[in-house]
């Protein structure tokens, strides 16, 4: 919509893409399932970067990229302090991304995602809360 009235947009996500916890309390059996159809979504909307939050920490971390962004590159997941990233999870992060030129606008814009030291130590026995409240801390770099 905002394209169609000529606005210059590019579209990204914070991160927290897959669901930590089933209704109910249920088995979270579907949770991987549901983050790869997220992803293919935000694919199809134009969607350039995806954040990693710690919903994805959590599950853990190595399974969430290995079921999409090791397969298909777009939208690209981003951290700027993830630990090692370029060892350990090759081909699946980027510290940042350059989003693709918009037609019209002299403006380059690159995007970024950070957890802070919170998630840096323990994310990966840790068990998120389930509130929009625990989304953590980006920055944007232009």
């Amino acid at each position: 919509m905002l394209k169609d009235r000529g606005w210059p947009v590019t579209a990204v996500d914070l991160g927290n893409v897959p669901q930590v916890e089933a209704p109910a309390g249920l088995p979270n059996v579907q949770g991987l399932i549901k983050y790869r159809y997220a992803m293919r979504a935000m694919k199809e909307m134009g969607y350039i970067a995806v954040g990693i939050g710690d919903h994805e920490a959590s599950m853990p971390l190595f399974k969430a990229l290995t079921e999409y962004p090791l397969n298909d590159p777009k939208p690209r997941v981003t951290s700027a302090d993830l630990m090692d990233r370029d060892n350990t999870y090759p081909e699946m992060t980027k510290a940042w991304q350059q989003a693709d030129p918009i037609k019209g606008v002299s403006v380059k814009v690159g995007v970024t995602a950070a957890m802070g030291q919170r998630f840096t130590s323990g994310s990966r026995s840790r068990t998120p809360r389930s509130s929009s409240a625990t989304r953590p801390r980006r920055s944007r770099r232009c």
